[in-house]
């Protein structure tokens, strides 16, 4: 995996503003999906989130195949701009 800065990958270390803010925003969006039932997860990097969006079906889209190789849940390769879906 290229690093590139922006990649979040672990909540590991003394000094993780960034790691925090990623967490920050999931648990905040999860309170204003409302009955959403599927959701996409655009620019999900490797994931490490997407469970406080609570019992909701999540799809992970980013452009790096490995970051979304190990998640557990379906994901895509794609472009935001250009998403494989209707």
């Amino acid at each position: 995996m290229r690093v590139t800065g922006e990649r979040v990958t672990t909540s590991q270390g003394g000094f993780n503003p960034t790691y925090q803010r990623h967490v920050a925003a999931y648990k905040h969006v999860a309170g204003l999906l409302g009955d959403a039932r599927r959701v996409l997860d655009l620019g999900c990097g490797v994931g490490h989130s997407y469970r406080l969006l609570g019992d909701r079906e999540t799809v992970g889209v980013d452009l790096d195949a490995e970051a979304l190789a190990a998640q557990d849940r379906e994901t895509h390769v794609a472009d935001v701009r250009d998403l494989p879906f209707e």
